[in-house]
C-alpha cells in the first residue's frame, strides 16, 4: 500500500527493541563547532506496518542544519546480524522508495551534509515480518468547500484470512481554529464537517479477531466558497473487456463540481487505440457516450469535465477488446439496514456476459467485535446470513465463470431494530441584509416513527448573529453583514444520530428577481388536462436581464414532462394522478437567484351522475311553498308556484347527495341521500314539510323582587313540530336577549320556526315562571304574528 501523507508515527511499532523517548524522529546528537555547525539527519515514515512487498517511503525532510544551509542525503540499508548492504535505487534524494521481498532485521541509515561537514548518521531499525492480509482502505483523497459534510467510507478494507471486527475513524491533522469531529467514529462509514479552509488528514484503523491492526489515511482539502474549484469527475463502473463491435456506455452522469452552482460541460476522447484502429464514440459531448471497436488490443477513453469558470479534471476509461473468455459482472447493490432476523444474501447483479454458469463464494468481511455470526451456504447463488448482535455486517461476493473470478463491490448492512433516523434540512440559498433566514428540518423522519430532537449549530457566520431554534423541527436567523453562513444539522431519535446536513446561505447586496406568476395558488386538475404557467410578469429590481429555468417535481410513476424550460411561460399535462411541484428558477445577471414552486394537485377524471331530485315543500297546513329556495350539492335550485321540485342534478360517483333549505321565508333544514352509484337515479323527497320562519313578540317581564342582570338571555328550543317533519329535518335551539327598561320590563321581536312546541330555558341563577311548565307552542299564521309572554324570578 501507498501511503498518501507523510507524518511522524511512533518507533515502537516498526523497531524490534524500543527505550527511551517514543518519537518517531530518529535524530543523531550533535556536535556544537565554533564556527559551523554540524548538520542534523531526521528520518521519518508514515508506514505503521511494514511488511514483504510492500513499497515504504521514508523522508529525510526534517532534517535541518543549524546554519541554514542546503543539505544533500546519503542513505544506505543493511540486514541480517553481518549488516549486509542492501542496493538503493535512490540513496541520494530527499525521499526514497524501498520493497523488499525477504524477511529479515534491517537498519536504515541517513547521513546529511551541509557541503562542509556530516551529520552524526540517523539509524532506523526495524524487522520486516511475512506479508500483512489485513489492509485498510480510507478511500480516495477528495476537495471539498468549506462547510461541506465529508463522507467517509472504509467498506473496501480486507482481511484475506478472516473477518474485520472494528473500524475507528480519527482526524490527525487540521486546520487552525476548526473544531471539526468525526461523527460516530467506530462504524464502516463516518462523517464530518470541513468546518474550516484547509487540509484535514483523516486515518482510518480496522482491526481484525486476531488484534491485528492496519491504518490508511487520506487528504481532505477544503477549499474557500469564494474559490472556485475544479470538478470531481466520477466514472460508473464498467466491464473492462468487451467483444469486438460490442457496444459498451461509458457514464460520467455522477460527476459534480464543489461549487455548487458551476455548471459542467464534458469532453470525450480516445486517447490510446492499437495502431490502425478505428474507435467509435457514440458523442464526444454530454456526461454519457457509448463505445465499440473492431480491433483487437488495449483502448483508453479519457473524459475531461469542465466547469463554468474553465476548470477540468479529467478521468479515464481503460478497455480491452478481445475474443478471449470475458469475466463474469459482480455488482451487489445499496447498503441495506435490517432488523436483528436472518437475512438472504442475492447478488441481483452477477451475470456471464457469454451466459456461462457461475459458481459463487460469498464473504463475511466484517461483523461487529461481539458477534459470532457465520455465513451458511456461501457457495450458493443465494446465501444467508443470521445477525445475532446489532451492528454492521460487510457483505461481498466472489463469482467464476470456470476461468476467470471476480468480486464484487462491498455490501453493508445496518442491523439494528431501531433504524437511525434521516436529516432533511430547507432553506434560501441566498438572502439580503436583515431578512430572516427561516430553515426547516420538520420533514425529518425515522423509519420508526420515534420522537425526533434537534441538533443545530452555526457553524460559520460572517458577523455574530444568534441561531433561534423551535420545538416544531425549525429555526431562524438574522444576518447582519454580507457572506457566508453555514448550518449544521442533526436529528436524534433517542438513540440514534442522523447523519449531519449542512446549508449554506449566501448573504449579498444585489436584490434577486421578482418572480410574479400568474395564479400562485395550490391547484387542482384531472389527468390528462392542460395547465398553464405564466411568469411573464417577473422583474428584477435593478432592470436586469432574466433567465428563466422551469422544473418540474412529479410522482414516481409518471413521465410527464413541462412543455418548455427556459421561456417565461410554460404547461404541464399531468399523466397519473398525484401532487406536482412546478419549481422556478430566476436568476439575474449577478447570479442571484429566486425560486418559487407551484403544488398542482392532480386527481383521475371524475365519474359524474345524473339523475332528479323531486318532491314538493309544504307548509304546517300542507299547503304548497311556492318559489322555495334549495342548495342541492352546492347548486342553488327552486321550486315552481306549486311548491313542485323536479331539479335535474349532476353528482360525482359514490358521492353523498345533500339538500339544504336556502330561504329566509323557511327554517334551516337538510336532506342527506346516501352515495350516489348509479346514472339516471332519483330522489323523491315527497310531501317536505318545512317550518316556516313565524314572526313572534315576546313581553318579559321580572318579578318585583328580581336582582339581576339588565339583559337576561332566554333560550328557545325547538322539540316537535305540527306536522311532524319528514325527509328533510330541521333543528332550532338559541337564545334571544332582552334588555330591560327602568320598570324590569322588556319587548321583543323576532321568528320562529312554527308550528312548533319548544322549551324555553335561563341562566341557572334565574328561572321562569311563566309559563310555569317552561313550554310554549308557536303557531304558524299567514297575517297575524304570533305572541307569547315570559315572567323571570331569581331562583
Amino acid at each position: 500500500m501507498i501511503w498518501k501523507n507523510s507524518f511522524p508515527i511512533p518507533l515502537c511499532i516498526l523497531i524490534s527493541a524500543c527505550g527511551g523517548s517514543s518519537s518517531t524522529e530518529v535524530q543523531a546528537e550533535t556536535n556544537n563547532a565554533a564556527k559551523n555547525q554540524a548538520p542534523v539527519a531526521v528520518i521519518t515514515t508514515s508506514d505503521t506496518n511494514i511488511t514483504t512487498n510492500k513499497l515504504v517511503h521514508f523522508n529525510a525532510s526534517k532534517s535541518y542544519d543549524p546554519d541554514g544551509d542546503v543539505l544533500s542525503y546519503e542513505w544506505q540499508l543493511t540486514k541480517g546480524a553481518e549488516q549486509t548492504p542492501v542496493a538503493l535505487e535512490q540513496h541520494n534524494k530527499e525521499e526514497i522508495t524501498v520493497q523488499l521481498s525477504n524477511s529479515d532485521k534491517y537498519v536504515l541509515t541517513l547521513t546529511a551534509s551541509d557541503g562542509k561537514a556530516y551529520s552524526k548518521p540517523s539509524k532506523f531499525e526495524f524487522a520486516l515480518n511475512g506479508e500483512m492480509t489485513l489492509t485498510a482502505s480510507a478511500g480516495q483523497d477528495i476537495t471539498v468547500k468549506k462547510g461541506q459534510i465529508v463522507a467517509l467510507d472504509g467498506s473496501e478494507s480486507r482481511d484475506l484470512d478472516g473477518v474485520i471486527t472494528s473500524y475507528h475513524w480519527r482526524i490527525i491533522e487540521k486546520p487552525d481554529n476548526s473544531q471539526a469531529r468525526i461523527f460516530i467514529d467506530k462504524k464502516v462509514k463516518a462523517t464530518f464537517v470541513a468546518d474550516q479552509v484547509g487540509q484535514y488528514i483523516v486515518e482510518l484503523s480496522v482491526q481484525n479477531e486476531q488484534g491485528d491492526i492496519a491504518t490508511d489515511t487520506l487528504t481532505i482539502t477544503s477549499d474557500a466558497l469564494d474559490v472556485n474549484s475544479p470538478p470531481v469527475v466520477v466514472i460508473k463502473d464498467a466491464k473492462s473487456q468487451i467483444k469486438p463491435n460490442e457496444v459498451i456506455a461509458l457514464d460520467a452522469s455522477e460527476s459534480y463540481d464543489p461549487d455548487r452552482f458551476d455548471s459542467l460541460s464534458f469532453a470525450w476522447e480516445v486517447v490510446s487505440q492499437p495502431e490502425g484502429a478505428d474507435a467509435n464514440l457514440s458523442t464526444l459531448f454530454g456526461a454519457q457516450t457509448s463505445f465499440s471497436a473492431i480491433t483487437l488490443g488495449d483502448y483508453e477513453v479519457a473524459v475531461s469535465v469542465t466547469d463554468s469558470q474553465g476548470a477540468a479534471a479529467q478521468a479515464s476509461y481503460l478497455l480491452s477488446v478481445t475474443t478471449d473468455n470475458l469475466p463474469p459482472v459482480a455488482q451487489l447493490g445499496a447498503d441495506i439496514n435490517a432488523p436483528i432476523e436472518p437475512l438472504e444474501l442475492i447478488c441481483q447483479s452477477c451475470f456471464d456476459p457469454e451466459g456461462e454458469p457461475l459458481t459463487y463464494q460469498w464473504q463475511l468481511l466484517s461483523r461487529p467485535q461481539q458477534s459470532m455470526a457465520e455465513l451458511q451456504a456461501a457457495t450458493d447463488a443465494v446465501a444467508k446470513l443470521h445477525p445475532d448482535v446489532a451492528g454492521e455486517y460487510a457483505i461481498a461476493v466472489s463469482v467464476s465463470d470456470g476461468q476467470t473470478e471476480v468480486t464484487s463491490n462491498t455490501q453493508t448492512y445496518y442491523i439494528d431494530d431501531n433504524q437511525k433516523p434521516t436529516a432533511h434540512l430547507s432553506g434560501p440559498g441566498e438572502v439580503y441584509i436583515g431578512d430572516t433566514v427561516e430553515l426547516d428540518a420538520s420533514q425529518s423522519s425515522d423509519p420508526n416513527n420515534d420522537t425526533l430532537t434537534y441538533e443545530w449549530q452555526l457553524i460559520e457566520s460572517a458577523a455574530e448573529v444568534q441561531l433561534h431554534t423551535r420545538d416544531d423541527g425549525t429555526a431562524f436567523f438574522t444576518p447582519t453583514e454580507l457572506g457566508n453562513y453555514i448550518v449544521s444539522l442533526r436529528v436524534h431519535d433517542g438513540q440514534y444520530y442522523s447523519d449531519p446536513l449542512t446549508h449554506t446561505v449566501q448573504v449579498k447586496s444585489n436584490l434577486p428577481p421578482v418572480i410574479v406568476l400568474e395564479n400562485d395558488a395550490p391547484r387542482e386538475a384531472e389527468v390528462g388536462a392542460q395547465v398553464l404557467f405564466n411568469a411573464s410578469a417577473s422583474y428584477d429590481p435593478e432592470g436586469d436581464a432574466l433567465t428563466y429555468q422551469w422544473s418540474l417535481d412529479k410522482p414516481e410513476d409518471s413521465t410527464a414532462q413541462l412543455s418548455t424550460n427556459t421561456i417565461a411561460t410554460t404547461s404541464l399535462v399531468a399523466d397519473v394522478a398525484g401532487t406536482y411541484s412546478i419549481n422556478l428558477h430566476l436568476s439575474d445577471s449577478a447570479d442571484n437567484v429566486t425560486t418559487q414552486s407551484v403544488r398542482l394537485n392532480v386527481s383521475d377524471p371524475v365519474n359524474m351522475l345524473t339523475g332528479y331530485v323531486r318532491g314538493k315543500i309544504v307548509n304546517s297546513y300542507r299547503h304548497p311553498v311556492a318559489n322555495a329556495g334549495l342548495n342541492i350539492n352546492g347548486q342553488q335550485y327552486v321550486s315552481d308556484a306549486q311548491g313542485v321540485l323536479n331539479a335535474r342534478v349532476e353528482v360525482e360517483e359514490g358521492a353523498p347527495l345533500v339538500v339544504r333549505t336556502e330561504d329566509e321565508r323557511l327554517a334551516s333544514g337538510v336532506y342527506t341521500a346516501p352515495s350516489i352509484t348509479q346514472d339516471e337515479f332519483v330522489i323523491n323527497l315527497g310531501d317536505a314539510f318545512v317550518p316556516h320562519m313565524q314572526p313572534i313578540e315576546v313581553r318579559l317581564l321580572t318579578c318585583p323582587q328580581y336582582s339581576g342582570p339588565d339583559v337576561i338571555e332566554v333560550g328557545y328550543r325547538m322539540l316537535s313540530t305540527i306536522p311532524e317533519m319528514g325527509s328533510i329535518t330541521a333543528e332550532y335551539d338559541q337564545k334571544i336577549s332582552f334588555t330591560l327598561d327602568g320598570l324590569g320590563r322588556s319587548t321583543q321581536a323576532f321568528s320562529l320556526p312554527a308550528t312548533a312546541k319548544y322549551e324555553l330555558y335561563v341562566d341557572d341563577n334565574l328561572k321562569i315562571t311563566t309559563p310555569s311548565s317552561q313550554l310554549m307552542n308557536v303557531f304558524y299564521s299567514v297575517d297575524i304574528p304570533a305572541r307569547g309572554f315570559v315572567t323571570i324570578c331569581n331562583q
